[in-house]
């Protein structure tokens, strides 16, 4: 968990000339579950989720960004746990008209309890093109991919890649048509 803020920080300090722009939140969330696939009970739950964001744009281009979450469960307190996100982005202009964006970063959820089973791990990356082929018209296909291990539990690793498609148009009726499909693959280790 510390890994990951302190390779953002360690970025910052290497190349805090060219950072632009910093930017963080924190606040609280909530939400309710069923639970059905997390434990055997099935118990209705109330979750509660503190939260805190840093983000840091590394010149017009490079970005970084960091989230921390708590799940405190009302109920079933063994599914309490910590989850982190680190990622680094990239965003560039492609001629006057399109843009490409890519993530790669790093997520994982440490339970504080005994459920150790389900903490994991995942490494991946998203790449997206945004194509506007007229000025009413945007074509976005993307790719998705990571790789999630459970170090603690045996053949629940898994790779998992999609492959998206969204298309866009717009009429001067006010009116937008939007269309999109995705392909989902999913294969355990």
């Amino acid at each position: 968990m510390r890994a990951g803020l302190l390779c953002t920080i360690l970025l910052a300090v290497f190349l805090g000339e060219s950072w632009a722009a910093v930017e963080g939140e924190v606040g609280l969330e909530g939400t309710w579950t069923d639970n059905l696939y997390l434990t055997a009970s099935s118990v209705q739950d109330f979750v509660t989720v503190p939260f805190g964001t840093v983000e840091a744009d590394l010149g017009e281009d490079f970005g970084l960004s960091y989230r921390l979450n708590g799940y405190l469960y009302s109920e079933e307190s063994e599914l309490n746990a910590l989850w982190q996100r680190a990622a680094i982005r990239y965003h560039a202009e492609v001629g006057k008209e399109h843009e490409l964006e890519g993530e790669l970063g790093y997520g994982g959820t440490l339970h504080v309890s005994d459920t150790k089973n389900l903490d994991h791990h995942q490494f991946g990356g998203t790449l997206d093109l945004n194509l506007r082929p007229s000025p009413r018209m945007l074509l976005v296909p993307g790719i998705e991919g990571y790789w999630r291990t459970y170090p603690n539990t045996d053949g629940l690793d898994y790779v998992e890649a999609t492959g998206k498609l969204l298309a866009n148009r717009s009429f001067e009726t006010r009116t937008t048509l939007r269309l999109g499909g995705t392909l989902y693959f999913r294969r355990y280790l």
